[in-house]
């Protein structure tokens, strides 16, 4: 109701849209993004040691488990309990009413949420991953769906309506709050393959805000402003851009596509020699060194060959790098649809302000989230940016080490 908004003291949520998109979206995105977050770990911390178990690790752990629990426990209250204040009044017709679809939706997807969100705590300790950018944006959503509701149930003096909801909604919110402030914080990561560096890169153990905002880089940028830098101040080269963890990877797809392009056969010698003699008689240096397919064989089930190979099509390099590499690339585009996008943002809350400044009506609260509207869009779009250019100039990196690798075995 657009009229009740623009007429109240402070933003006004309805109890349905509390319990639908306040809760869809960040259960939305845990749910839709798990899938491929599990594939990444599969087949990118196969190689990475697992993280021992921490004080950390045990406290998120807990308070999903505690999380889940309670949001069960306020569920099960909903659907059977009685919210009277007199069980046994006669006018009491909590046992006759009916509860809302969107709230036992609702009710039913948080905990199953956040028993999957201590499950995917777990799989990233077992898989070395030290700070969750998934589960940081999921507790990061929650936190400020909360924050409407947080100042409204006071305002509206729930507690004397219900005040078992209203204790736990207090709770709950403390929780995720706490959440969202621990996944802020990188695992230790410490490990045999980082304690034998002796300047080991400090990207290997930052958190999520610590790489957004490149914080992880401010050691090396103090030290350049008091000192000379030398080549020993210059930290080791992060694992996952060393060669030496690279070019397997590469060589192993690369090999995976010869082996479905290629059928090994056996070529008779008398086809071998006719080969050579034909490629040796009067050669020039414009000779071809591969001899062209003749007509009568080009609607064979093996048109090309080579050697004592036989081949379906031609490997497809362009196929391989994006199978190796293709996914930080596209998470490269993803920052940088995001930065485009907040770029229509800002405008919007521009024209929102000015409406405001206009009005004589208007409450206080629309100025303020307009102007924090602009200030935060203009920050995140940086940020996005930024991340954008850093992946796009890693993958290209990584490219050129593994291209440089499989010319020079070639050669």
């Amino acid at each position: 109701n657009d009229s009740s908004i623009q007429e109240s003291d402070w933003p006004v949520l309805t109890k349905c849209f509390e319990n639908t998109v306040l809760v869809w979206i960040p259960c939305g995105w845990l749910w839709l993004t798990t899938p491929l977050y599990l594939f990444h770990l599969y087949y990118n911390g196969r190689f990475k040691p697992k993280i021992p178990i921490s004080p950390l690790s045990i406290s998120k752990f807990t308070l999903c488990t505690l999380l889940c629990i309670m949001c069960t426990i306020e569920t099960i209250q909903t659907v059977t309990g009685c919210v009277c204040e007199e069980q046994a009044d006669e006018n009491c017709e909590c046992e006759d009413r009916d509860v809302s679809d969107d709230t036992l939706v609702s009710g039913i997807l948080k905990p199953v949420t956040f028993l999957l969100a201590g499950i995917l705590t777990q799989i990233e300790r077992l898989r070395g991953v030290v700070s969750s950018v998934i589960l940081f944006v999921f507790w990061l959503l929650l936190v400020l769906a909360g924050i409407v509701p947080c100042f409204t149930k006071i305002l509206d003096k729930d507690y004397e309506e219900d005040l078992f909801r209203f204790v736990v909604f207090y709770i709950y919110f403390f929780f995720i709050s706490t959440q969202l402030v621990l996944h802020a914080f990188a695992e230790d990561g410490q490990n045999g393959s980082i304690t034998r560096d002796k300047n080991p890169c400090p990207e290997r153990k930052a958190s999520v805000l610590n790489k957004l905002y490149f914080w992880w880089m401010n050691s090396i940028v103090f030290k350049a402003y008091k000192t000379r830098l030398y080549e020993d101040d210059l930290w080791s080269l992060n694992p996952k851009d060393q060669s030496v963890n690279i070019i397997p990877d590469f060589d192993r797809r690369w090999n995976k596509e010869l082996d479905s392009s290629f059928l090994e056969m056996n070529v008779s010698k008398q086809k071998s020699k006719k080969c050579l003699r034909n490629l040796s008689s009067d050669p020039t240096e414009k000779s071809p060194l591969l001899e062209s397919i003749s007509s009568s064989n080009s609607g064979s089930e093996f048109p090309n060959h080579h050697g004592n190979y036989k081949f379906y099509r031609l490997p497809s390099l362009i196929k391989v790098l994006c199978k190796t590499y293709g996914m930080t690339f596209l998470a490269s585009l993803f920052f940088k649809l995001l930065s485009d996008v907040l770029q229509f943002a800002s405008p919007i809350f521009l024209s929102i302000l000015i409406d405001f400044s206009e009005s004589k009506t208007s409450p206080d609260w629309i100025g303020y989230m307009a102007a924090s509207g602009m200030f935060i869009c203009t920050i995140f779009q940086s940020v996005f940016y930024h991340q954008n250019f850093q992946l796009g100039m890693t993958v290209g990196m990584r490219i050129k080490s593994a291209l440089i690798s499989a010319i020079y075995k070639k050669i």
